[in-house]
């Protein structure tokens, strides 16, 4: 019988993953990774839906990986969507959040965000004023 993992493992195995790979990342996640753009620093791939347990389920993957020799860990959004995963679930795993931003009322797609630092980087969850009670975004951003 298979298992899914819940969210907050998932976010503990991908940061304890940085530096960032693709094939790193396909293996974690299950899903392969399409290159979608490039820039003159940056690799662009998504990827997506994983299904995780109690309904939640990564909609999007975003990973960005620098490939102009540039020494750089890559940077990953996960794009939730499934069941809501909200901010006293949240607060169980990151009791240690510093608020970056709040919406200013300019838009319907203004989030409020905030991050935890980790051994590894910094991690920030937003939530969106359409939805303020579920997280809608989450951003690994490794340290180099």
């Amino acid at each position: 019988m298979f298992s899914r993992p819940t969210l907050w493992q998932v976010v503990r195995q991908l940061g304890n993953q940085a530096p960032f790979t693709k094939e790193k990342l396909e293996a974690q996640l299950g899903v392969p990774l399409a290159r979608k753009s490039q820039n003159d620093f940056f690799t662009f791939f998504e990827g997506g839906p994983v299904k995780l347990a109690n309904g939640v389920v990564i909609g999007k993957i975003d990973l960005r990986l620098r490939h102009d020799g540039q020494a750089h860990p890559g940077f990953l959004v996960l794009t939730l969507a499934g069941q809501c995963v909200t901010v006293p679930e949240l607060r169980q795993h990151y009791n240690h959040l510093s608020l970056l931003d709040v919406p200013r009322g300019r838009s319907v797609n203004e989030v409020t965000s905030a991050e935890a630092t980790e051994p590894w980087g910094t991690i920030s969850f937003a939530l969106p004023v359409t939805n303020p009670t579920c997280i809608s975004t989450i951003a690994f951003k490794p340290t180099p």
